[in-house]
């Protein structure tokens, strides 16, 4: 078995290393009515960017693109909002995303989404302020 020593010296100069910086400020989201996730995300000000996709996951799944945002985003001089509806199908444990186009990607969100949600009406509503079921 080999055993090697890698050793880097730098004499003088320099040395950076750099990683793309995120461009958003918030991401956020909500199941909104039974078959709708909404996600919302928020730009830094002074940045601009384009081509940016959501991606979402269902129960740890990998991420899949469900939407791209074409062309430029953001302002230079103000925060921009930004929000999107994405129509699901199953209960499960959702996680979304946004990929940057730059390397960069936000932190996940998760939300457990339930689409088979129970709808009760009462009709005529005789109680005056709760009642029991």
């Amino acid at each position: 078995m080999f055993r090697y020593l890698i050793i880097f010296l730098f004499l003088g100069g320099n040395v950076s290393f750099s990683f793309a910086q995120s461009i958003l400020k918030t991401i956020s989201g909500n199941q909104i009515n039974r078959n709708v996730i909404e996600i919302q995300w928020t730009t830094k000000a002074g940045n601009t960017c384009s081509d940016l996709r959501i991606e979402r996951s269902l129960n740890a799944e990998p991420y899949t693109e469900v939407y791209r945002f074409n062309g430029i985003c953001g302002i230079a001089d103000a925060e921009q909002f930004y929000s999107y509806f994405d129509t699901i199908q199953y209960n499960g444990n959702y996680a979304y995303r946004i990929n940057e186009n730059s390397g960069t990607y936000s932190d996940s969100i998760q939300i457990q989404a339930f689409t088979d949600a129970l709808e009760i009406v009462i009709y005529p509503n005789p109680a005056n302020a709760f009642f029991s079921l």
